[in-house]
């Protein structure tokens, strides 16, 4: 949308962006600190999504994109 607006291409944006230390506009940015929040609170992916309104899909991706490990509750089995 900005690149379109000024006429330039989205390749320079992103270098311009890139070049003043800004960050990328997230629009999930509110729901991912919520994410982090929650996560260390001890919620599993199923629980932290429903309670930040997205997927539990998004959750794992955010999750594993940080290395972070699945918090399973204790005496839960995983099923076969």
């Amino acid at each position: 949308e900005i690149a379109a607006n000024c006429g330039v291409s989205s390749t320079s944006v992103y270098n311009w962006r890139i070049k003043n230390g800004l960050p990328p506009h997230r629009k999930n940015a509110k729901k991912y600190e919520e994410f982090l929040k929650l996560y260390k609170q001890g919620l599993n992916d199923s629980e932290i999504a429903r309670k930040v309104g997205t997927y539990p899909a998004t959750v794992y991706r955010w999750r594993t994109k940080n290395n972070l490990p699945a918090n399973v509750k204790p005496g839960r089995r995983k099923r076969v």
